[in-house]
């Protein structure tokens, strides 16, 4: 029976009249371009000023507790320690990630 009939039939008709599939076709692997190079900076504790140079124009600042800088991103804060490292994508982007997260993703190329 059709919705159409069903409301002729029961004009109030309500409820349940269907399940519609919260799947997506947009998912699966992909493969980053060919030979995009992204640039990236450790933070060391000392290097404040390298940071805010780094993520123009985007703001950088030391916290108040710990020596930790918070980087203001379009997708929200984000917080570097010690030894964590701050990845720039060719779009600006930035990635943030620890030093063996890092290491487990990257081939350093100098």
């Amino acid at each position: 029976m059709s919705l159409n009939e069903a409301l002729a039939q029961d004009p109030e008709v309500s409820g349940l009249i269907g399940y519609k599939d919260a799947s997506s076709n947009e998912k699966g692997y992909a493969r980053r371009k060919t030979n995009p190079l992204d640039r990236y900076i450790k933070y060391t504790g000392n290097n404040l000023e390298t940071i805010i140079n780094f993520v123009k124009p985007l703001k950088a600042a030391k916290t108040k507790k710990g020596n930790k800088v918070q980087v203001n991103t379009p997708q929200g804060n984000v917080s570097l320690k010690e030894t964590d490292y701050l990845v720039k994508l060719p779009n600006q982007r930035l990635l943030h990630f620890t030093g063996l997260e890092f290491q487990d993703l990257y081939d350093v190329n100098i």
